[in-house]
């Protein structure tokens, strides 16, 4: 998932040092690749809440990553993921929402 602006007060990470207002780039939770990771800093880790200006292309010869998907979520041929309805309803692009759109949503989903 990713968030609009962070949901963190990130001014002082340092990480970001070098990024021009952090505060007002859009933030993402990323899952890293296990074996990444131990090349990378000798052990795994876990979720990471990354600055878009910190992201970087995947290199061409490592792109085909399995990822152990959640129930419901669908992976295509061509490594497109799909939500599964409940998160898609769940995780709307309203921040302001007050959960009407779910319910609403839900209720048509049950009515069909």
């Amino acid at each position: 998932g990713w968030d609009e602006k962070p949901i963190f007060d990130v001014r002082h990470w340092d990480g970001l040092q070098h990024v021009d207002n952090p505060q007002d780039k859009p933030f993402y939770h990323i899952v890293p690749d296990e074996n990444d990771c131990i090349e990378a800093f000798g052990a795994p880790r876990g979720v990471r809440y990354v600055c878009e200006d910190n992201l970087m292309d995947c290199p061409e010869g490592r792109r085909s990553i399995k990822v152990d998907l959640d129930v419901g979520w669908k992976r295509s041929d061509s490594d497109v993921y799909t939500a599964p309805h409940t998160l898609r309803y769940q995780y709307g692009s309203d921040p302001e929402d007050d959960g009407a759109t779910e319910r609403c949503l839900y209720r048509i989903q049950n009515e069909m």
